[in-house]
């Protein structure tokens, strides 16, 4: 089965695509196209590491889907006094808005930023698609999507992992069913999803692969194949973003991804280089 990809990348994550892309091309063996989704700002800083590979391809997220903008996000989370993590809940809402445009195929693999895949991974075994499965519960996801599409939690874990496989006509059936929830304000199904939230209880209280997962899997659950992977999130205590490719080799060994993210640092002295970068990510950002 082929797929597209789909990288939503922030400037902190940026610098370190170039590894990300390397073991994308290498290990996501049935992919087609990669799409690098950011600001139009950080362009400059990864043409050439985009310009390297044949089938990687920029989107600016601000112009990608109608009307929805990191500035229109922000300025309705600042009614909620939400508006500092208005980039977390944007990644998630361009995730899902790619199914409506005209680079989404049937399938496309949105992919963590800050993740690398060490063993090759395909996302379909015995005829069925894979949900990639871990222990995890934050009711506030829930609450959400019962508002938006009166579903209970379905699976006794979770559907969030570091990637999500998206069908293209399932996620736009939902964002439709979403846009037509009359009890819900909101002009626009993205608006709609942030009108859902209890930011009173979490700030962060939707999550776009735990609602896209409930909504497929209870369509059709003989469709797909909940699996367990073996991943490590806390790849950054080894040796933070600067683990060398001969350790990654000897970790495939027992892994199949492992993350990278920058508040995870190892110990003293190997701290000290990534105490630097940290702070030259934060110079360069002002």
């Amino acid at each position: 089965m082929k797929y597209d990809v789909i990288l939503p990348i922030a400037r902190k994550d940026a610098y370190f695509l170039h590894r990300i892309l390397d073991y994308v091309q290498k290990n996501l063996v049935e992919v087609e196209n990669i799409y690098i989704i950011t600001n139009i700002n950080n362009f400059r800083i990864l043409r050439k590491v985009v310009n390297s590979n044949s089938n990687v391809l920029m989107l600016d997220e601000n112009a990608l889907i109608e009307g929805l903008s990191y500035k229109n996000v922000h300025t309705i989370l600042k009614r909620y006094g939400a508006e500092r993590i208005t980039g977390w809940y944007f990644q998630q809402l361009l995730k899902l808005g790619f199914a409506t445009t005209s680079y989404a195929k049937s399938n496309y693999l949105s992919w963590d930023a800050d993740t690398i895949p060490l063993s090759p991974i395909k996302f379909e075994e015995e005829g069925k698609l894979c949900f990639d499965c871990k222990k995890e519960y934050h009711e506030p996801y829930f609450t959400s999507i019962q508002r938006l599409l009166g579903l209970p939690k379905i699976i006794e874990e979770s559907f969030i992992a570091e990637h999500m496989l998206f069908e293209k006509n399932i996620v736009e059936e939902m964002i439709c069913k979403i846009e037509n929830q009359n009890d819900v304000t909101g002009n626009s199904w993205w608006e709609k999803i942030l009108a859902s939230c209890d930011y009173a209880h979490s700030l962060n209280s939707f999550s776009e692969f735990e609602t896209y997962g409930t909504y497929a899997y209870s369509k059709n659950p003989n469709r797909y194949k909940l699996r367990h992977l073996s991943t490590f999130r806390k790849g950054g205590l080894i040796n933070g973003r600067f683990i060398s490719d001969k350790m990654l080799d000897k970790l495939s060994f027992d892994l199949d991804t492992i993350s990278f993210e920058l508040r995870d640092t190892p110990a003293f002295p190997l701290n000290i280089r990534c105490y630097i970068y940290r702070l030259w990510l934060k110079l360069i950002a002002k």
